[in-house]
């Protein structure tokens, strides 16, 4: 099962929506950094159902340091982190029902009746939330380095998404991410481009459907001429009148704010009759869900594309510096 992201630094997540724990290991850090807890606090409430708009299922997302940590530093090893699950209900889920939309079908298709289904199992945006917490430690690594990360969403869906969940509906929403500071020349052409890696990462986050770079998919029917981002010499400096392709050139970053553009489909889940397949008789059936779900994931997610965009980037910069760089 793919659950391993990386290659100098790896990421590796395991647990289910409605196992004891969600968890994550973070190898190949530096030893000597600090493990700032109310920074990863911070981050975790990002992600964090709060209010109205977001699933009703709270969970206190208390990170536990299993190992990689020594008196608020890292000391080298593989530092694992665990989360427990404790606000779900299995009640909400009837098992031989495969919800529209969601893995419940392709998971009893590969693994049959020994398939964890429930919340999601292993496909839940559950698992992310350990992403988030080991994300904050490397975000404030790359901080350190004047490297900065940031996203925002789409503000005519943040205007819709109270009325869409009154109606007991969902809606997608576009994330943008902002991230600067980062040097000329990180990257490597062809597979291993800064696209490549960074599209890897965003894909693997439960619900996303869509990621480009720059103007992106606007770049169809656009003319040369109009769209690309020609030179000027700025306080001395040279630079792009423009920033179309988004920090990025044949794979490799080019001094330029770095721009990616994450879609996430509506959440599937929604509080209306819709056709099912009952996994027992192979017939189609009228359902209506009854769990507690986000009108919009988009709202937690870029929390979730901030952190596993720091990891990845994270591991180019040691690629291209090494670990010493990053040392204390």
């Amino acid at each position: 099962m793919g659950s391993v992201l990386g290659k100098n630094i790896t990421l590796t997540i395991f647990g289910e929506s409605h196992g004891k724990v969600v968890g994550a290991t973070l190898a190949g850090l530096p030893s000597g950094i600090k493990i700032d807890e109310n920074f990863i606090n911070s981050q975790m409430m990002k992600r964090k159902a709060v209010g109205g708009l977001t699933t009703p299922r709270i969970e206190d997302d208390k990170v536990k340091f299993i190992s990689g940590v020594k008196d608020g530093f890292s000391n080298g090893n593989p530092l694992t982190v665990i989360i427990e699950n404790n606000d779900y209900d299995d009640r909400e889920y009837i098992n031989k029902i495969a919800r529209p939309s969601h893995s419940d079908f392709v998971t009893f298709m590969r693994h049959k009746e020994y398939g964890e289904r429930r919340g999601g199992g292993f496909s839940s945006g559950r698992l992310t939330a350990p992403i988030v917490a080991l994300g904050a430690i490397v975000i404030s690594i790359l901080e350190s380095k004047n490297i900065h990360i940031s996203s925002s969403i789409n503000k005519k869906v943040l205007d819709k998404i109270d009325e869409v969940r009154k109606d007991g509906n969902s809606i997608g929403a576009e994330v943008t991410t902002i991230i600067s500071g980062v040097d000329i020349g990180i990257g490597e052409p062809m597979f291993d481009s800064m696209e490549s890696v960074f599209a890897h990462a965003i894909f693997s986050i439960p619900g996303v459907k869509g990621v480009s770079f720059g103007l992106g998919f606007k770049y169809d029917e656009a003319l040369g001429s109009e769209v690309n981002d020609q030179f000027i010499i700025k306080n001395d400096k040279v630079t792009t009148k423009t920033n179309n392709s988004g920090g990025i050139d044949g794979g490799m970053t080019n001094g330029n704010d770095i721009v990616i553009h994450t879609v996430f489909k509506p959440t599937p889940s929604i509080a209306m009759t819709q056709n099912a397949l009952n996994l027992e008789t192979m017939r189609i059936e009228e359902y209506k869900i009854e769990g507690r779900h986000d009108a919009c994931i988009a709202l937690r997610g870029q929390v979730v594309v901030d952190s596993i965009l720091a990891i990845s980037l994270f591991d180019m910069l040691v690629e291209f510096y090494g670990k010493r760089y990053f040392s204390k």
